[in-house]
């Protein structure tokens, strides 16, 4: 990088830095589900940015950061409506980023349908009148690109959603992202709350659920890659996917709330892939002959999903990473943690 280059970026780096101080200084911020994998890493944005916030968890236990400086965790059950109620009240919480979710792999999905989204819509719930009772202005739900009926076409717009195309599953999870966001809408237009519904493509990045168990596409990949195992790809493997650098997830979602434009928003870049390729790309990055099989009596899912990026290029004011480029920072990362063996 040129120095007149360098010294470019170091300038909007620290303007970038100052619009959000402008932003978040004197906010107490609650993040819930502190201990996941998105949730811990709004907890380490804000931490760079010495930003007061409460972590709330209760299954997961935050690994990365603690009570020091201006972060707090706070167990927490978010199905306990008094407990969030007392917690915002006594922490005088300004704004809520609810990242916390019942999830798990195929079968624990299957088996546990009517569970996923009794609890997942209850603690939306919870969070939306201790917004309302306290007079808590903004709320982020995360909501999911799964919202997307298979029937629209890619790229998808966020006009093409659920108010337009509906599709009923019997999958608990996508059911709770779909009527989090309209009861969100609801509670917007009712009391006035500004509820932000960000819809992320598949996330990956440092400190992803390498536990093979959760089936999550890309940590399953590289972990099986890097220990020499087979990786099994459901279907032909030509199912066309977006991802997103966890990092550049959070960034975009707060832009989204700083700039203050857009109610539902897709959270993804411009690139998309294969699995099948996905899995090729993995095993050349790690430096390994790809070792795939492909079982073509086992469900793909839909054959594309990619989302449009129209309306998130319009607010954000940094470029996403490729994905080559994550893909090598998290089998980094994923070495430096746990190994090869």
């Amino acid at each position: 990088m040129a120095v007149a280059e360098q010294e470019s970026y170091i300038v909007n780096l620290k303007k970038e830095g100052e619009n959000k101080m402008s932003f978040w200084k004197n906010k107490k911020v609650l993040v819930t589900g502190a201990g996941g994998f998105i949730g811990s890493h709004f907890i380490e944005e804000f931490a760079a940015l010495n930003i007061y916030v409460v972590g709330s968890y209760f299954r997961s236990v935050p690994g990365t950061f603690g009570n020091r400086g201006k972060i707090k965790r706070v167990k927490l059950d978010l199905l306990n409506f008094s407990r969030v109620l007392s917690l915002c009240k006594k922490e005088k919480i300004d704004i809520i980023l609810h990242c916390a979710a019942l999830d798990g792999n195929i079968e624990f999905k299957m088996k546990n349908s009517a569970r996923i989204m009794n609890e997942n819509m209850r603690m939306v719930s919870n969070i939306l009148d201790v917004a309302k009772d306290l007079k808590i202005k903004d709320v982020m739900l995360t909501s999911s690109a799964e919202i997307y009926s298979p029937q629209v076409k890619s790229p998808i717009i966020e006009e093409d959603d659920h108010e337009k195309f509906f599709h009923y599953s019997e999958n608990g999870y996508v059911l709770a992202k779909i009527f989090s966001e309209v009861l969100g809408k609801l509670y917007a237009k009712q009391f006035g709350v500004n509820v932000f519904l960000p819809r992320p493509t598949n996330a990956y990045g440092p400190g992803d659920e390498f536990d093979t168990s959760t089936n999550r596409v890309i940590p399953s990949m590289i972990q099986k890659a890097l220990h020499g195992e087979q990786i099994e790809i459901w279907g032909n493997g030509r199912q066309i996917r977006g991802f997103i650098y966890v990092n550049d997830l959070v960034k975009s979602i707060l832009l989204m709330i700083e700039s203050r434009r857009y109610q539902t928003l897709n959270i993804a870049t411009k690139e998309s892939i294969s699995i099948l390729n996905l899995a090729k790309t993995i095993s050349r990055i790690i430096g390994v002959k790809p070792n795939i099989h492909l079982d073509t009596k086992k469900p793909a899912g839909i054959k594309e999903r990619v989302l449009s990026v129209k309306k998130l290029n319009s607010i954000i004011n940094f470029t996403p990473r490729s994905l080559e480029e994550g893909l090598a920072e998290t089998i980094d990362w994923y070495k430096n943690v746990y190994g090869t063996k």
